[in-house]
């Protein structure tokens, strides 16, 4: 099995997260976070109307980019948008890791939950951003990774290894994100699971997040895990006759 870490470079195979994951971008001392309603400039988010948002690499100061706040904008395969934009000033990174396909991953909790972001949404500190290494990776790398992110068997592993003594404040370290054990597997299983994500991711972000999964949405569901299991399990035997 393989390890996402910046002091493996081989131990993924074509594919990684990228070697520094990347947090949420460092913001001003006072930045504007609004949300269409009205403009008062404060530290706290705030709503904020109709404004002439831009989500294009622009160096505009008046533009405007939509925020995801952190874990209550994320579920597992899903982001929530909640109509809430940063100004452009506040943000110091380089939009093009805001703007380029990547995954969330929640930092304050004691499990596993990730989503994947094509639509250019920026981050607070309160989210990790991972990318993959090479810039040309198919978006179905993505996919495969969102969903052994958001599978059961690495949030136990996590949960047990990790947070489980973290009672007052649960938090995934970045250092355990980047040696989570990823398996490849072969190409039509990669394949299979990444097919399978798209279907969740789909599904998961037409989904009230107050209603319960429906019962097709659990089937799929399952059929992930089960392919999700046996790939790990493959690994683990030609790890054992290797």
């Amino acid at each position: 099995m393989h390890g996402l870490s910046e002091q493996s470079p081989s131990s993924t195979v074509g594919v990684g997260l990228a070697p520094t994951l990347l947090s949420s971008p460092t913001l001003l001392s006072s930045p504007t976070l609004v949300s269409p309603s009205n403009v008062i400039p404060s530290p706290t988010l705030l709503p904020v109307p109709a404004i002439n948002h831009i989500t294009g690499d622009s160096n505009n100061p008046q533009a405007w980019y939509p925020v995801l706040r952190g874990g209550r904008d994320i579920r597992p395969y899903a982001t929530a948008f909640s109509d809430w934009w940063i100004a452009r000033e506040a943000i110091l990174k380089p939009l093009t890791r805001y703007l380029t396909p990547k995954l969330f991953v929640v930092k304050s909790t004691d499990r596993l939950q990730a989503a994947l972001d094509t639509h250019g949404y920026v981050a607070l500190q309160t989210l990790y951003m991972l990318h993959t290494r090479e810039p040309e990776a198919k978006i179905d790398d993505l996919y495969f990774f969102l969903a052994l992110l958001n599978s059961r068997l690495l949030q136990r592993y996590v949960y047990v290894l990790h947070t489980a003594y973290k009672w007052v404040q649960p938090q995934i370290e970045q250092h355990v994100l980047a040696r989570l054990p990823i398996p490849l597997g072969d190409a039509a299983t990669r394949q299979q699971i990444s097919d399978n994500a798209k279907q969740l991711a789909v599904a998961c972000s037409e989904l009230d997040p107050v209603v319960e999964w429906k019962e097709h949405i659990q089937r799929m569901y399952e059929e992930q895990e089960r392919t999700i299991c046996a790939l790990y399990a493959s690994a683990l035997i030609r790890r054992t006759h290797a």
